[in-house]
């Protein structure tokens, strides 16, 4: 075909994938004298089609990519809640376990005591020929007066009864104790177990997310670098594309969540969306929430590390607990314990230091986020990522957030 005779098809097909199909009825005369036949036109049509639709394929296969990835480090962060919590619950029931054998040991010495301090009572009285009125002598002792302490008999009696039941209570303390210190010593071997099942299982699943995202990561470059191909562009311009069309996704997905959020109340109204009642809050406390974004700025940019509580590297809830423990706020480790621990606030009616959570339901939480403002958290991600600003209008957001008192 002639230069002339390609521009003819290539003037044919720019018309042709914008025109409807009927535009292609009368073949086009080449101005060499050559005809472009009606199956040159279809044919060129549907490599254009051909090759938009493996596009469209390619860009799928990447979103789905990112979906798994997504799945993967969402299951990774239960796992890494579950152990932190399996862990906090083994150090409890450790103390506890202590605590349980202190107390038995304090019991035992004081049965130890009372048993000592009621077989001294009975050698006395044996040695006195153990008759009631002899065992006055023990009162005697100290004052001489035999005439008073016979007057003191009852009361004697009483002393006596009173010795041998603190000798019984003791005992049963004692034995309380004991039995206490063993149920304790279980449940702290039961909690072991579990922390160990929890930590293999979130090894387990930070090393799966891990593995996919090194595969994910490979894919993507083979997939962008196919894309490149089939749009004729470099790999570099694919990148970016792919950048921007992911910073839209989540822009359109936080517009999305944000327009849910505006519609099912907004401030002043919200409570009766959320079941939740802005007068029943803790008044926010601005100094103390301060200091807590304040510490959390000064983590942005270190690691995210599961398990970690600083101060080089930090998980999701180890950055809430370092922060609101730096200003004088009590939380437990968990996310899942923070929302317990702390007041339910509608996320329209969020101040800065309140704490922003994630997950299907408020019984599977496992991401937390410290609030500063205008939609905004201070987040420590998922491994990987570092420590940083993000949107807080996600799929896996809670409708309340919390307030720690």
């Amino acid at each position: 075909m002639t230069w002339r005779g390609r521009m003819s098809v290539a003037v044919v097909l720019a018309c042709g994938i914008s025109a409807p199909a009927t535009a292609f009825a009368d073949p086009a005369p080449d101005p060499g004298g050559r005809v472009v036949t009606q199956a040159e036109v279809d044919a060129a049509a549907k490599a254009v089609e051909d090759t938009q639709a493996e596009v469209a394929a390619v860009q799928k296969r990447l979103d789905d990519a990112r979906e798994q990835q997504q799945a993967a480090q969402d299951a990774a962060e239960i796992a890494a809640e579950k152990a932190n919590g399996a862990r906090a619950l083994l150090a409890e029931k450790t103390r506890a376990a202590a605590t349980a054998r202190q107390t038995a040991a304090a019991a035992a010495a004081e049965a130890e005591a009372s048993q000592g301090d009621v077989e001294h009572m009975a050698a006395q009285l044996y040695m006195r020929g153990g008759s009631l009125s002899e065992f006055a002598w023990l009162f005697a002792k100290s004052t001489g007066d035999m005439a008073r302490a016979e007057a003191d008999i009852t009361a004697a009696q009483d002393y006596r009864q009173g010795r041998l039941e603190d000798a019984r209570d003791a005992q049963a303390r004692a034995a309380a104790g004991a039995a206490a210190a063993v149920a304790a010593q279980k449940a702290q071997q039961q909690a072991a177990t579990q922390a160990a099942t929890a930590l293999t299982d979130a090894q387990d699943a930070a090393k799966k997310a891990a593995d996919i995202s090194t595969q994910i990561a490979a894919q993507e470059k083979q997939l962008v670098a196919r894309l490149a191909e089939l749009r004729r562009t470099s790999v570099q311009v694919e990148q970016r594309r792919q950048t921007q069309l992911r910073e839209a996704a989540e822009a359109a997905e936080a517009a999305r969540i944000r327009a849910q959020v505006g519609a099912a109340g907004s401030v002043g109204s919200s409570s009766s969306a959320t079941g939740v009642s802005p007068a029943n809050l803790p008044a926010p406390n601005s100094k103390a929430a301060g200091t807590a974004i304040s510490f959390a700025k000064a983590q942005l940019g270190k690691p995210y590390l599961w398990g970690g509580t600083g101060p080089g590297a930090f998980d999701c809830s180890g950055l809430t607990l370092g922060a609101w423990t730096s200003a004088g706020g009590r939380l437990p480790r968990t996310a899942q314990w923070q929302y317990t621990a702390t007041a339910r606030v509608a996320i329209a009616d969020l101040q800065p230091g309140d704490l922003v959570f994630f997950g299907p339901n408020d019984r599977a939480i496992h991401h937390v986020g410290l609030y500063v403002g205008n939609g905004t958290m201070i987040e420590a991600p998922h491994t990987g990522a570092v420590i940083r600003y993000s949107s807080i209008y996600r799929r896996s957001l809670l409708p309340t957030g919390g307030r720690v008192g």
